[in-house]
């Protein structure tokens, strides 16, 4: 069942790798790694909600927030931890 649309503004200038990822897995662009997974968040599970706080999801590969895979493959590095997540609305 279809709840809404959420727009999100990406910090591209700041963490161009991280932002293009993002967006990759968001749009399914680069199809499948080469170890099967599938690039994409669609279908993918909200599996930590700590309530009036924040939520965690986008485990494309086990759904559980302990594994993962960029739409590289394998894992990116952190960019860098220059823009503060001080308020809400802020997406890590």
């Amino acid at each position: 069942r279809k709840l809404g649309r959420v727009v999100f503004e990406l910090f591209a200038s700041v963490l161009p790798q991280t932002c293009q990822n993002f967006v990759d897995l968001c749009t399914g662009s680069k199809g499948t790694s080469v170890k099967g997974t599938k690039l994409s968040y669609e279908g993918s599970l909200i599996h930590r909600v700590v309530k009036d706080t924040w939520i965690q999801g986008g485990d494309i590969c086990g759904g559980s927030g302990d594994s993962g895979e960029s739409a590289r493959g394998g894992v990116i590095a952190d960019e860098n931890f220059s823009v503060k997540h001080d308020k809400a609305g802020v997406l890590a």
